[in-house]
């Protein structure tokens, strides 16, 4: 097997440069839900907050179980609404991130296909693969072909001897 070492350094820059490209995607997906998760929770501590002044600013015991009273259903629609922001941030950042991902991989099949074309003198893909498939099924072909017995001598296991049955005891009555 000739293979040109100018190939073998262009098909290793084509696997560092996707190598990289899928960090890249993969740290920028990690920022976007990063800064969905830190938008959350500023949404939660604006809440919290304004809850906390409204109790602050109540007159008397009446207007703070007021406040107590209406902070669910206000909390209730506040995390529906966010909830709702959440789900679309995850849709629109996993959909970006895995058609980024494919567009990588398709860059990467092509110009990988294109770095082992190249070389002079290279053969074609499946000649590679051939060259490099056979060793392992010559070494797993050689085991066998040593340990077999011929067809005509096969052996085959003795039929196990037959059992006798004892008498049965005679019942009491």
């Amino acid at each position: 097997m000739n293979l040109d070492p100018q190939s073998l350094l262009a098909l290793h820059k084509v696997n560092l440069q996707f190598h990289f490209r899928v960090s890249e995607l993969m740290r920028d997906n990690g920022l976007q839900w990063a800064g969905a998760l830190r938008d959350s929770l500023e949404a939660c501590n604006a809440e919290i907050e304004l809850a906390t002044t409204r109790v602050l600013d109540a007159g008397d015991w009446k207007a703070v179980g007021f406040v107590a009273g209406d902070a669910y259903w206000s909390a209730l629609q506040h995390q529906t609404r966010a909830l709702q922001r959440f789900a679309e941030t995850v849709v629109a950042t996993q959909t970006g991130f895995a058609t980024a991902l494919q567009e990588a991989i398709t860059t990467w099949q092509k110009e990988a296909a294109l770095a082992l074309r190249k070389g002079a003198g290279a053969m074609p893909l499946s000649g590679l693969l051939e060259a490099l498939i056979e060793p392992v099924t010559d070494a797993a072909a050689q085991p066998a072909a040593a340990g077999a017995a011929p067809a005509a001598v096969a052996r085959t296991p003795a039929p196990a001897p037959a059992r006798r049955r004892k008498p049965a005891a005679p019942r009491s009555r």
